[in-house]
């Protein structure tokens, strides 16, 4: 099992000022406990580009964490497959008592932490802390799709870098570029991403 920091820095050096960020603005959760278990959500998540209006996303699932994730999902697969064939793996929440600040106590941190496999059996650890459990576990599932759709536009980079440098014979920068490809694709599913490097 691995925490994604180390992907991460690779990422973050790939994309530069380019990194997608997603910060959840709002959340209006309305949830029916009983055994249909509906829970409908929004997310309004801060723009990319400053100027630009908020992104809003909507889904529903059996609870909060399910249906955070079906929302971000929804608006964000059909251009980042990889999201399609993650498989969440556990879900831990841990109460930080110490950190409450008045009785009885019920206003103390918690950290929700979430584990996904990828389809190449590896495992990453997603963790979010807030007084709120709810913020807590959609900060988590929200880290979770952050990571991978710019692991995905990470690696497209490096595979249209790739292409250039194989054009113009430069084989120190071809290996280069495969080392970090082979690092990025235990991340995700990315056999269309040629075609789509392409142009195709």
């Amino acid at each position: 099992m691995a925490r994604h920091a180390d992907t991460q820095a690779l990422i973050r050096t790939l994309l530069a000022e380019d990194f997608l960020t997603l910060q959840v603005e709002h959340a209006h959760v309305d949830e029916h406990p009983g055994p249909a278990r509906d829970c409908r959500l929004s997310l309004t998540l801060r723009p990319p580009v400053h100027g630009d209006a908020p992104l809003v996303v909507q889904g529903h699932g059996v609870g909060f964490v399910d249906a955070t994730y079906r929302a971000l999902v929804d608006h964000f697969a059909d251009e980042f497959r990889s999201l399609t064939a993650l498989v969440f793996t556990g879900f831990l929440v841990r109460a930080k008592m110490e950190t409450g600040t008045r009785s009885p106590g019920l206003d103390a941190e918690v950290e929700v932490t979430v584990q996904v496999r990828t389809r190449h059996g590896r495992d990453f650890w997603f963790s979010a802390t807030d007084r709120s459990t709810l913020n807590a576990g959609i900060s988590a599932v929200v880290q979770v799709v952050e990571h991978f759709v710019n692991a995905e536009r990470a690696y497209l980079l490096l595979h249209k870098a790739l292409a250039d440098a194989t054009r113009r014979d430069r084989g120190d920068l071809v290996d280069a570029f495969r080392s970090q490809m082979a690092q990025l694709v235990t991340c995700g599913q990315y056999e269309g991403l040629a075609r789509r490097a392409r142009g195709g």
